[in-house]
């Protein structure tokens, strides 16, 4: 009886401290730690108009359905959006009724331009969209 006792004590220790270990793990976990990403834009050669004043980024967390960030663009075509990014990756920008797909690092500041008019041209789309940093270097290798 006094050993199945003792017994029963390890185990319930070996439990309690396996559980204590898994939820700090988890709170350093990287699915946890959302960056907050900044990315300035301008659009060149923009003229306003009822399809263009909004640009959208789709980002994908982990845990939930993806999510449109959309702001609205200014009418000297200018736009600074925030937006939760849990891990580097890419993601959707929609403008103009057309998506292109770019690179952005989780918890950086980066600036975007896009020349409209080239932009809504056929063809390639990394003509019309330039990306600074280390994440333009991606992107334009993506689009």
């Amino acid at each position: 009886m006094r050993k199945q006792n003792e017994h029963m004590r390890i185990v319930l220790l070996v439990i309690s401290v396996l559980t204590a270990v898994c939820c700090a793990a988890q709170s350093t976990s990287f699915l946890n730690t959302d960056k907050v990403s900044e990315l300035s834009g301008k659009i060149l050669n923009y003229q306003p108009n009822e399809n263009n004043r909004m640009l959208s980024i789709r980002v994908h967390p982990v845990y939930r359905r993806p999510e449109n960030v959309v702001v609205p663009i200014n009418n000297d075509g200018s736009c600074t959006m925030q937006f939760k990014q849990p891990f580097t990756g890419d993601h959707q920008m929609k403008h103009a009724g057309n998506f292109f797909t770019f690179y952005f690092i989780a918890g950086a500041k980066e600036t975007i331009e896009i020349d409209e008019k080239l932009f809504l041209e056929d063809g390639n789309k990394a003509e019309a969209v330039k990306m600074s940093g280390e994440s333009g270097i991606v992107s334009r290798l993506i689009l």
